[in-house]
């Protein structure tokens, strides 16, 4: 059978954001101070309070307190709501050096 879109470029992020998505997961511990986003689209400071590795949580696995707000406030977020300069997307490959240019006479 053909499956055009499994040869497809368009697809190809998608599996590579998994990847990334299991890598952050990784780095992710309780205790780790980052920002949030909250329900009205804006990242505030919060603190990791629970990791679940469980599929039910598949979709939104860490449990965030948002800094000065009472745990009723606490939610489960997934991992793209989250901010940290520790958090390491991927590494950065190194860039090619640019070819020489000739010299105009």
């Amino acid at each position: 059978r053909n499956r055009p879109h499994q040869a497809s470029p368009l697809f190809a992020p998608a599996r590579r954001r998994s990847s990334l998505v299991l890598t952050m997961a990784d780095q992710i511990e309780v205790g780790m101070k980052l920002h949030a986003m909250y329900s009205d689209g804006e990242f505030y400071p919060a603190e990791v309070v629970a990791v679940s590795e469980s599929k039910k949580r598949g979709k939104a696995p860490i449990r965030v307190h948002f800094s000065g707000y009472d745990a009723s406030e606490d939610v489960w977020v997934s991992l793209d709501k989250l901010k940290s300069k520790k958090l390491k997307l991927e590494p950065k490959a190194a860039k090619a050096e640019p070819k020489a240019k000739a010299k105009a006479k």
